[in-house]
């Protein structure tokens, strides 16, 4: 038997997605005639489940063009053997294309490979991506798009967060304003957070803008920490690495904090960024979003693998490319 589920990479179900299902096998040749060719549907819960599957090995395609595949798992082709049970699990996200799925891949065992390096190139397009890895971001908290704060933090433009200025329009020089985001639930336990990281980069002298962090499994408990996993350090550079205490978590929040010694002058906070880990996060491989048509040069890099390279033709709609690497 072999079940065919579609989610985001939050773990939500995406359904009613229809998908081709393509054995390799042959019953007739010149030409080559197919055994096994169907199509079917995930259910509005996003799975089903295909009985009476014959061993093969199976080409498993999504047939839905409104949505891009940011990985699968495991990759496609599938191996059913006899008398076996098998899960196959599309990943999805809202089609932005052009695009280029990367795969990457160990040469002799054809495992997936966490943690590479991808780096793609076309003339003037150079971006990189690390596999296994997705964010999430928040860069708009007008209208209360947020949990709570102390009333001292000005949130009426979007894409700006800055302090609330006094009847003179001036800022308090006396005070430490804070935030809290609201939940984001990366859908699953086996979690790591990895980065986190805001705009802008910089701040004017005597300008403070921090962070605290707090992750739970039940979306109840906030315990705020710093860089060493207390609660008596904060987050003062614009990109830093998230303590290792708080994987296995489903649920994060971050807390800013915002203060100036300077009365004309406030700290800007226009985005925060987490970078991620996590159960429906593509496992081995990464999706380039929106890019131009063309001819791409592929880099990869990963830990104990030598550094391995491709290319890959991108059209108009989504395009996929495997990567082989041969340990060091």
């Amino acid at each position: 038997m072999l079940t065919v589920s579609s989610t985001d990479d939050r773990c939500n179900a995406v359904g009613n997605e229809q998908f081709s299902l393509t054995g390799a096998k042959l019953i007739g040749t010149s030409p080559n005639v197919l055994a096994f060719v169907t199509s079917s549907e995930t259910s509005a819960s996003g799975s089903v489940s295909l009985s009476n599957i014959e061993w093969d090995t199976y080409t498993i395609a999504l047939s839905d063009a409104s949505q891009d595949v940011a990985g699968t798992v495991p990759f496609s082709p599938l191996t059913i053997d006899p008398s076996s049970t098998q899960t196959f699990q599309f990943i999805l996200q809202p089609a932005a294309n052009p695009s280029l799925l990367v795969s990457v891949a160990d040469a002799s065992t054809l495992a997936g490979i966490s943690n590479a390096n991808v780096a793609i190139a076309d003339g003037g397009v150079n971006e990189s991506l690390v596999t296994d890895h997705a964010t999430f971001s928040q860069n708009n908290w007008s209208g209360g798009q947020y949990a709570s704060q102390d009333g001292g933090i000005d949130d009426s433009n979007a894409g700006t967060l800055t302090l609330l200025a006094n009847a003179s329009g001036t800022y308090s020089t006396s005070t430490t304003d804070w935030l809290i985001s609201n939940t984001f639930d990366v859908g699953g336990t086996a979690s790591t957070f990895n980065t986190l990281s805001w705009t802008p980069a910089t701040e004017p002298p005597n300008i403070t803008l921090e962070f605290q962090v707090a992750a739970n499994n039940d979306d109840a408990t906030w315990n705020f920490v710093g860089p060493d996993g207390t609660a008596s350090t904060y987050f003062t550079s614009t990109t830093s690495t998230l303590p290792a205490s708080l994987a296995g978590n489903r649920y994060f929040r971050y807390e800013v904090f915002m203060s100036t010694q300077d009365p004309n002058a406030t700290p800007v906070l226009h985005g925060v960024s987490v970078d991620f880990t996590a159960n429906c996060v593509p496992p081995a491989q990464t999706l380039f979003t929106s890019i131009t048509p063309g001819t791409y040069s592929v880099d990869v890099t990963a830990p104990n693998y030598v550094e391995a390279t491709g290319t890959a033709v991108v059209g108009t709609g989504e395009s996929s490319t495997t990567i082989l690497m041969t340990q060091s």
